[in-house]
């Protein structure tokens, strides 16, 4: 089955034992957005509650899991 996309909706996710609610858009205009285009922004696209995505970063590998799509 295809997964929905969550591009302009609110996820909240978890990243390094940190949780975030970020809408994801296609240009960031505040602090609440996130850039679906940037590498967490990909792993979240897609993403379904209880995902977990390797993300490769700059500074190495983090893991974000989806927590909620709203």
């Amino acid at each position: 089955m295809a997964r929905a996309m969550n591009l302009w909706r609110t996820v909240r996710f978890s990243l390094d034992g940190q949780r975030f609610e970020r809408r994801l858009v296609h240009q960031v205009d505040d602090l609440a957005e996130l850039n679906a285009g940037s590498p967490v922004g990909r792993a979240l696209v897609t993403g379904r509650p209880g995902d977990e995505v390797v993300v490769k970063a700059p500074g190495g590998d983090v893991v974000v899991k989806v927590l909620e799509v709203l």
